[in-house]
């Protein structure tokens, strides 16, 4: 980093104690990535015996324990019916006469948005029944994108308030679905929306709230320090200038109250490197706000593993910080995402 009068030098990688690998594939990096930090994954104590494993009976012969049959709770039957209908309305606008009025990019964000919520409810029930066909015959184009954009924001208001009373990998799932919904309803009206990045829904591994505070902050780290290569990067006149600018004062200060958490439970801090390698190299604005959108789309996972380990007392701070993270993302132009919050592929 030859304009801060510094380069990364050569060390060791860090030691399982300080850090956790978590392989979340982040576009960020490169070997030596903007991060700066390796994670190891964590293991997870199974209770009693796996299902589907083998158990004696009377006669000493092994025979297979069947697994138990799962169950959905109405919460997430009531969800999922929410995500099917969002999808017939899409499938409605796409197939209907709407659909002879829209242009390119609208079509392929529609697809993107019907697939993206048929992912969400299969996620949630996948014997669920399918939903009734969505009747928008009467509607002009404009009227049922206005429809499907209501009730995407009213998705979103929903599912965060069953994320609020839900723990574990179902807060986020039920967090990333909030966050999803959010952002294709700021984007269906648009004729110009923007893209759906490629996602899959692959939860990932349950950390303690310490950890997952513990690699946030290492990842804060990393995108304070790429914040101040962007911004020296940008015309000091200039909106986005502004923006990061505020945008890096209010990370530094997301960052020390998650220290701080961090020291109330006496837990280790994670220091910052003396540099890092981004993958985006700043040289002019365009280049910098590029490096700030690809530092937001892959911190997301970040937010979502906390999300996922916060306990009661904690987790509406951390969908709100979620949330707000995703949309800092969005304004910066990042790929809306279909399961915001997962390790991206």
């Amino acid at each position: 980093m030859v304009r801060y009068g510094r380069r990364v030098a050569d060390r060791p990688l860090p030691s399982r104690r300080d850090l956790l690998r978590f392989s979340l594939g982040l576009a960020l990096l490169s070997s030596t990535g903007l991060s700066g930090c390796t994670f190891s994954n964590p293991t997870i104590d199974s209770p009693g015996r796996p299902s589907g494993s083998a158990t004696p009976n009377a006669s000493g012969t092994p025979r297979p324990t069947p697994a138990p049959t799962p169950t959905v709770a109405p919460a997430s039957r009531s969800s999922a019916n929410r995500e099917r209908g969002l999808a017939a309305l899409a499938a409605a606008i796409i197939s209907g006469r709407q659909g002879k009025a829209l242009n390119k990019d609208q079509r392929t964000l529609l697809r993107s948005v019907r697939a993206a919520h048929r992912s969400h409810a299969d996620a949630l029930d996948p014997d669920g029944p399918p939903a009734k066909a969505a009747k928008i015959s009467d509607l002009s184009l404009p009227q049922a994108l206005s429809l499907l954009a209501r009730r995407e924001a009213a998705a979103a208001k929903a599912h965060r308030k069953t994320a609020l009373t839900s723990s574990g990998l179902h807060a986020l799932l039920l967090g990333s679905m909030s966050v999803a919904a959010a952002g294709f309803a700021g984007a269906v009206t648009d004729s110009s929306p923007p893209s759906v990045g490629a996602a899959e829904y692959r939860p990932p591994p349950l950390l303690s709230d310490v950890e997952a505070v513990q690699a946030l902050v290492g990842q804060l780290h990393a995108v304070v320090y790429g914040y101040q290569l962007a911004i020296g990067q940008m015309p000091v006149s200039s909106g986005p200038h502004g923006r990061a600018v505020r945008e890096l004062r209010s990370t530094r200060v997301e960052r020390d109250r998650l220290i701080a958490w961090l020291k109330r439970r006496k837990a280790d801090i994670p220091a910052a490197e003396a540099a890092y390698v981004p993958t985006v190299v700043p040289r002019d604005g365009a280049s910098a706000a590029k490096l700030i959108r690809t530092m937001h789309v892959a911190l997301l996972p970040f937010y979502g593993q906390w999300l996922a380990a916060a306990g009661d007392a904690d987790r509406k701070r951390a969908l709100t910080m979620f949330t707000s993270a995703a949309g800092r993302a969005d304004s910066w132009n990042a790929p809306l995402a279909a399961w915001p919050g997962y390790p991206q592929s």
